[in-house]
């Protein structure tokens, strides 16, 4: 039979372990999230760019930031897409 202290030191170990688990998980979470919202704004930069190269009226001001926005919807959607 282990003493109390023992068994809080065991305890202690074990949830230790479990929390450095679970914190881990938690950041490899966060860094897939932050690579996908990198992708989404490259992406939509890319798009803008592409759009006032191909675009260059200035009467077309206003169809190129629709155009951009309808871009950053579709990504953001697909990017929380289940």
């Amino acid at each position: 039979a282990l003493d109390s202290s023992a068994k809080v030191t065991l305890l202690g170990a074990g949830l230790t372990v479990f929390l450095g688990l679970r914190n881990n998980t938690a950041y490899g979470r966060w860094w897939e999230s932050r690579k996908l919202w990198g992708q989404v704004v490259n992406d939509s930069r890319s798009f803008t760019r592409s759009l006032s190269v191909l675009m260059l009226p200035p009467e077309s001001e206003a169809l190129r930031r629709e155009l951009t926005r309808t871009q950053v919807l579709i990504l953001l959607a697909e990017l929380f897409a289940p």
